[in-house]
Formats: C-alpha cells, structure tokens, sequence
C-alpha cells in the first residue's frame, strides 16, 4: 500500500496516510478536524539504482579503445 500526502482544504493541515490504491481523496478524513473535504497533493519520489557491479571499473562517462588518456 502506498502513502499518500494529503492537504485538508477545510483546516488547510497537512498529513499523510497509508492507504490502499483504490482510496478516493474526496472520501479520506482529516485526522485533524474529521472533515471529508482532502486533496491528495502531488509529493516527491527518488530512487537510486546501482547498475555497476563491484568487479567492474568505475565508469568514465565515454567508451572507446583508447587514445584519450582518461586511462
């Protein structure tokens, strides 16, 4: 289940809540002041995948068969 972000448009308090994907923002309750009157707000996501193996060297950018002194 993800967590959404939520902005009460009542209170105008921001929470966040665990919910399941199918949830309706229109339907979500302010913990704060227990009205049904929320938007979901859009929030930031990162990630950061490691694609490069501890065998393999350090990546310098550019391929080639040699030349250029990068080593």
């Amino acid at each position: 289940m993800p967590i959404y972000e939520y902005a009460c448009l009542e209170c105008k308090e921001q929470f966040t809540l665990l919910q399941s994907l199918s949830a309706k923002a229109e339907e979500t309750l302010c913990p704060h002041c227990g009205k049904r009157k929320s938007r979901r707000l859009f929030s930031t996501f990162a990630s950061k995948a490691n694609t490069e193996t501890s065998s393999s060297p350090p990546s310098t950018g550019h391929s080639h068969s040699g030349g250029c002194g990068c080593g």
